[in-house]
Formats: C-alpha cells, sequence, structure tokens
C-alpha cells in the first residue's frame, strides 16, 4: 500500500524568513552592544591600569562606544568636549604599537610656543621631586599649578633687575616684555628652565631669597614606551565575542519562537 503525504513548505519558509528578519538583527543589535559596553566599560580601563602607572579617571573613563547599525559599532577614545583639558584621544597615542612614539605637546607646552616664550623645539619637564612643584595623588602636575605658572609668566613687567614683579619666570624667554632683558640679565648662571621666585619680608623690605626650578627644557624628542595595544586588543576581543554571544542570543531567540 502506498501513502502519500503533502504539505505545504512554502509556510514554514515564510515563518523562517520572518524569523530570520525579526530575530537575527535583535540578537546582532543586542550582541554588538553588549561587547561596545565591555570594551568602553570594563576591559579598555582595565588593560589601561595594567600598562600605565596609576592612570587618572579622566583617563580610563575616556573609552565610548556607539552602535552605528545592526551589525556595526565604533568603539573610541575621546574627550573632545573636555576643551580645558589635555583630549587622551592625543595623548594615548603615542604609546600604541604602529604610532608616532613621539609625546604629545600638552596644551601648557602649546602655551609655551604660542607666546613665543620657548622655541617649538623646546619642551617642558616637570621636576616632580621639588616640593614647590604641586603633585596630585596619581604623580601628576596638578592643573591649578599649570594655571599658576601660566599667569606667572604671563606677568606684564618685571620691577628691579631682582626679579621682584615676576612670581614665575622663563629662561629663556624671547617675549619684549618690559624690564625682561634687565630682569634676565642678572640670571644667565641659571640653567635653562622655569622658576619659581621665592622671597621674604614685606614691603620695601621684600627680599628675593630663592629661585626654585619647577620645569627643565629639552630639545630632545621624549618618546613614551609603547605599552598600549588598543587596536590589537579590541580587535582580537571583538573575535573573541562576538561569534559565541551573536549564537548564543540567536540560539535562545530560535528556542522560544513560534512556527
Amino acid at each position: 500500500m502506498t501513502r502519500t503525504v503533502t504539505h505545504n513548505i512554502d509556510s514554514v519558509v515564510k515563518q523562517l524568513g520572518l524569523i530570520r528578519s525579526r530575530h537575527v538583527p535583535f540578537a546582532a543589535r543586542t550582541t554588538v552592544k553588549r561587547l561596545g559596553f565591555k570594551l568602553s566599560k570594563k576591559e579598555v580601563p582595565a588593560l589601561m591600569r595594567e600598562r600605565f602607572r596609576k592612570p587618572v579617571p579622566f583617563t580610563t573613563g575616556s573609552v565610548f562606544y556607539n552602535a552605528i547599525s545592526d551589525y556595526e559599532i565604533k568603539i573610541s577614545i575621546n574627550r573632545d568636549k573636555e576643551t580645558k583639558k589635555n583630549d587622551p584621544k592625543f595623548y594615548l597615542n603615542p604609546t600604541i604599537p604602529g604610532q608616532s612614539a613621539v609625546a604629545y605637546k600638552t596644551r601648557f607646552t602649546q602655551f609655551l610656543h604660542r607666546s613665543n616664550i620657548v622655541p617649538s623645539s623646546f619642551t617642558p619637564v616637570p621636576q616632580k621631586c621639588n616640593p614647590d612643584m604641586k603633585l596630585n595623588a596619581y604623580g601628576n602636575v596638578k592643573p591649578s599649578e599649570y594655571s599658576r605658572i601660566v599667569r606667572g609668566l604671563n606677568t606684564p613687567k618685571a620691577t628691579g633687575k631682582t626679579g621682584r614683579g615676576f612670581r614665575y619666570f622663563s629662561i629663556p624667554d624671547r617675549r619684549n616684555r618690559i624690564g625682561i632683558k634687565a630682569r634676565q640679565g642678572s640670571l644667565l648662571d641659571l640653567p635653562q628652565g622655569i622658576y619659581r621666585v621665592k622671597t621674604s619680608g614685606k614691603g620695601d623690605k621684600r627680599k628675593v631669597t630663592n629661585f626654585s626650578m619647577l620645569m627643565t627644557y629639552t630639545e630632545k624628542p621624549i618618546n613614551v614606551p609603547q605599552r598600549f595595544d588598543y587596536y590589537a586588543f579590541v580587535e582580537r576581543r571583538a573575535h573573541e565575542f562576538l561569534p559565541k554571544e551573536f549564537g548564543r542570543l540567536l540560539g535562545r531567540a530560535l528556542a522560544t519562537a513560534r512556527f
């Protein structure tokens, strides 16, 4: 006896198409967003803490992600909105293998060059061992300290040849300010750098007691260790995470789908 069984396979195919159009984009979208969250909030900051000595929260919190589509995600290091600070996307770049290893010119260095205080070949190097140089808990010069030095270097004129009237000064200083040549004429025995003037007494009895060197200058390129393999790390983690997570989410969606 022959028995013929018939079934309209087209209806099943249509249902599979509906499932594919509904669940595959959902699984992909969820997967890439989870990858972005893991990388930006956990894994890349952890890599920073592993490769750098005491990175500040401003640096570890500079990783962001943006889902471009259901299948694409952008991971970036960026602090564009923080206009008063150095942007990590610039000062971290020399630490990434394959990039130029020359240290980023900070906003303070750019100020010295832009103001024509020193040539563009000069780079300031903080004397962190000097107790007069105020550091934060992470061993970096405080932003307020940079602000005080900038204000001091922008003092419009000097009085006399001893430095009175200038709490901070630079050797060299290429600006043609009132009294600058006379003041520096008595300081030619000091090494190149940025100094803070220390005084004692009050009023007309105030005397200069010391010149505290806060920074030296170097004309040699400063290269930084390239220990932050950011691109390779993100690519490797994406290849490890995406197939497993996408398969898990799609399998769960298909297991609960109704035919």
